[in-house]
C-alpha cells in the first residue's frame, strides 16, 4: 500500500527520455499561418484598369440659348447599338431640381473620345477621335432620375476610316452592377470614377488637341443597395462616395473595384467580385445646403446603375 492510498501508480520516467519529434507540427504551425495570410491577401482589392481610363468622352454642350457646358460621359456598347451615357442635367438644361429649371434646348453635343482599332491595326493608331450630336434625343419619363442616354447612330460610329473601323471604348450591358452585385457592397469599399474636371492640371497634353480625363478613388460612404433622396428632389435611386467629385466630373462612371481571382484560386470561389459600373456621378454635397456658394462637404452622390439600365432599356424601346 502506498502512503497515497491503496492501489497501483505509473512510475515516474526518467527525465533523461528521448523527446517527441515536433518537426511535423514545427513545419506545418508556420505553413498554415502563411496559407492565412496570403488567403487574406488575395481578397485584396485590385488596381483599376487602364480601359475605364479610356472608356470616357469629354462633352462640350452648346444651347440654342447661346450658352455653353461641359461634361463627362462614356460608352456602353449592346453589340448592336452604341449608347453614351451621362448625366441628364449636363445636356438638359430643363432638367430638375426647379431652381435651375431653363427653357433653353440642347442644340449641338462634341464629344471627344480616345478610341480603338480593329486587331492587328499598330497601337499607334490609337489615338484622338471626335464628332457631333446634333439635336440628341434623350428624353425618358422619368424627371427624378439624373440619368441621360443617347443613342449613336450607327453612321457615326463605329468611324469608317477606309481601311479599319474605328471604335471607342466601352463598357458592355453585362458591366452594369445589378440589385445583386450591389447587395454585396459594404460602406467603406473601395470606387474610382473618372472625368473631366474642370480647371484640371492635365487638360492639355504637349500638342495634343485632347483633353485626359483625371482618375479619382474614393469608398461608398453608405451601402450602395439601400438608395439615398437628394435634397429632396431628385428621386431616391442614388448612392453615396466620400470623395470629391467637382463641376465637370458629372456623367462619369463610378466603378466598385474587383476583389480576389476570379478563378477561385488561393480562396473560395464565392468570395470574388468582379468589378461593375455601379453609377454615374451627379453633384456633391455642399457644407451648407442653403447656400449656393457653401463649399464642398467632401461627399458625392451618383446615380446607381438601375438607372442607367432603366434609361437604356426606355431608349431601346421607343426605337423599337
Amino acid at each position: 500500500m502506498s502512503a497515497l492510498g491503496w492501489g497501483y501508480h505509473r512510475p515516474i520516467k526518467s527525465a533523461n527520455r528521448r523527446p517527441r519529434n515536433h518537426c511535423l507540427g514545427s513545419l506545418l504551425l508556420p505553413l498554415c499561418f502563411i496559407f492565412r495570410i496570403w488567403r487574406e491577401i488575395s481578397l485584396f482589392y485590385l488596381p483599376p484598369q487602364e480601359l475605364w481610363y479610356l472608356t470616357v468622352a469629354r462633352l462640350s454642350v452648346t444651347y440654342d440659348d447661346g450658352r455653353k457646358g461641359v461634361g463627362t460621359g462614356f460608352f456602353i456598347y449592346d453589340r448592336t447599338h452604341y449608347f453614351l451615357v451621362t448625366a441628364r442635367h449636363v445636356v438638359d438644361p430643363q432638367y430638375v431640381p426647379k431652381a435651375a429649371i431653363n427653357q433653353a434646348i440642347c442644340k449641338e453635343i462634341d464629344v471627344s473620345f480616345q478610341s480603338s482599332v480593329n486587331s492587328g491595326t499598330p497601337k499607334a493608331a490609337i489615338g484622338y477621335q471626335r464628332f457631333c450630336i446634333g439635336d440628341p434625343e434623350f428624353a425618358h419619363d422619368d424627371m427624378e432620375v439624373d440619368v441621360a442616354a443617347i443613342k449613336i447612330p450607327a453612321n457615326v460610329l463605329p468611324i469608317n476610316s477606309g481601311e479599319n473601323l474605328i471604335r471607342p471604348w466601352s463598357f458592355g450591358l453585362d458591366f452594369l452592377a445589378t440589385d445583386e452585385d450591389l447587395s454585396s457592397r459594404h460602406a467603406g469599399e473601395p470606387v474610382v470614377f473618372v472625368g473631366f474636371p474642370d480647371n484640371s492640371p492635365v487638360n492639355r497634353v504637349g500638342t495634343s488637341e485632347f483633353n485626359y480625363p483625371l482618375l479619382r478613388q474614393g469608398v461608398f460612404a453608405y451601402p450602395p443597395i439601400h438608395g439615398i433622396d437628394v435634397y429632396g428632389e431628385l428621386g431616391s435611386n442614388y448612392g453615396l462616395i466620400d470623395s470629391y467629385a467637382q463641376s465637370g466630373f458629372s456623367g462619369g462612371p463610378v466603378i466598385s473595384l474587383q476583389k480576389g481571382w476570379g478563378d477561385g484560386s488561393w480562396h473560395p470561389k464565392r468570395d470574388h467580385r468582379p468589378s461593375k459600373v455601379v453609377g454615374l456621378i451627379c453633384g456633391h454635397y455642399r457644407s451648407a445646403q442653403d447656400r449656393a456658394d457653401g463649399g464642398h462637404a467632401g461627399l458625392s452622390f451618383f446615380a446607381r446603375s438601375s438607372s442607367i439600365q432603366s434609361v437604356i432599356q426606355q431608349l431601346k424601346d421607343r426605337s423599337d
